[in-house]
């Protein structure tokens, strides 16, 4: 498997065929944007590189990381501007007595340390908040409404959310992980105005 993470990559000087001229076209293409490659093609390494280049936590380390792209030398107004909520769900379980519970635990561990790592741009208690729920979905719920209580907006990147979908269409319960993804998005996002 490749390095997903842009900043050692440019750091340490690997081969780093340059995409960020992508950037400024994704923000022209709307509010959501979902890339469907065959593995292998690179979208974590995409994904890496928009939550770099969003998320205002890297503001600082902008120029390292991206002075020598074309995007570096051509930012757009969004840089660095964004709460980012990465979510990776390539470590769902796929027994599908366990799947439930292991998404949840993986959607909360990520609701958790967004609100850990932004707790100074969220209202006060939204870390503490998030520690204290169980179930994902109104976590979820929750965390955008504490931020559409902020000046911010929130930019969610999801990988790896083909991986608990393909386990369980071959494994038998599709529909019910279909079913499961659903709710944990649906509400959140379809009406969520902080995107």
């Amino acid at each position: 498997y490749g390095m997903t993470d842009l900043e050692t990559i440019i750091r340490e000087g690997y081969y780093y065929v340059d995409k960020t001229s992508f950037i400024p076209k994704l923000e022209d293409e709307g509010r959501y944007v979902i890339f469907l490659r065959p593995r292998r093609y690179g979208k974590s390494l995409t994904i890496a590189m928009l939550e770099y280049y969003y998320g205002l936590q890297y503001a600082e380390r902008f120029e390292g990381i991206f002075g020598d792209l074309y995007i570096g030398k051509n930012p757009t107004e969004k840089r660095n501007s964004y709460l980012v909520l990465s979510l990776n769900f390539s470590a769902v379980d796929s027994d599908k007595d366990k799947v439930e519970e292991s998404f949840n635990d993986i959607l909360l561990l990520s609701l958790r340390s967004f609100a850990r790592r932004y707790k100074d741009y969220l209202p006060d208690g939204t870390a503490g908040l998030m520690e204290s729920q169980t179930n994902s979905n109104a976590a979820f719920n929750s965390l955008c409404d504490r931020v559409m209580e902020t000046d911010r907006k929130m930019y969610i990147l999801i990988d790896e959310y083909d991986v608990p979908l393909e386990n369980s269409y071959f494994r038998g319960f599709y529909d019910e992980m279909v079913d499961l993804i659903r709710s944990a998005f649906e509400s959140a996002l379809k009406t969520n105005h902080s995107l």
